[in-house]
């Protein structure tokens, strides 16, 4: 049997929860939450910025807020889908491209240090999913090898189910088919 997921998107907030808001979450019918800690990587230059580096994140962006928020939902019966991203000022994951082979390794090191510090993160708070990606369209079609390499040491870090969010677009059947 399939699981449905009825789920809502916690985009990170700027400061720690003023009172729990999962019954608000269970209360529209929700059975899954997405926890997303954002990376920053700017167009044209090969960096991937989170917040084991950066204090000046969202509190939500923080490894203590991440931990918080998934706690809370465990607790409140809600499974949890852990999803890492990465947003570009001005511009699209999907479009991001460099022009050399050692820009794209320079981004994929960095890329690899975010995903495998939310992934030890979630070795030990536990959510239901890990989301390694978020619609990185010329990425995956031009880098292959560095995605499958990535899937690798992301399961030795994490044991639990991990997905993929493609773009809908890279849907086969179209946005909507069933």
């Amino acid at each position: 049997l399939r699981e449905k997921i009825c789920g809502l998107t916690f985009v990170a907030p700027p400061e720690p929860f003023p009172a729990d808001p999962m019954p608000a979450v269970t209360g529209v019918g929700a059975n899954w939450i997405a926890v997303v800690p954002y990376a920053f990587t700017r167009p044209g230059q090969p960096a991937v910025h989170f917040a084991e580096q950066n204090k000046w994140q969202w509190w939500g962006e923080s490894p203590e807020g991440v931990r918080q928020t998934i706690r809370m939902a465990h607790a409140a019966g809600l499974k949890v889908m852990l999803k890492p991203q990465v947003f570009v000022p001005g511009g699209w994951t999907g479009a991001l491209d460099f022009s050399t082979d050692e820009a794209w390794t320079a981004w994929e090191t960095d890329y690899e240090r975010f995903l495998t510090f939310y992934a030890r993160l979630a070795a030990e708070e536990r959510p239901d999913m890990l989301c390694i990606g978020t619609e990185f369209n010329n990425a995956i079609q031009k880098r292959p090898e560095f995605w499958l390499r990535l899937i690798g040491k992301i399961r030795a870090e994490y044991p639990g189910r991990l997905t993929y969010s493609a773009n809908w677009e890279d849907c086969p059947r179209g946005p909507l088919s069933s």
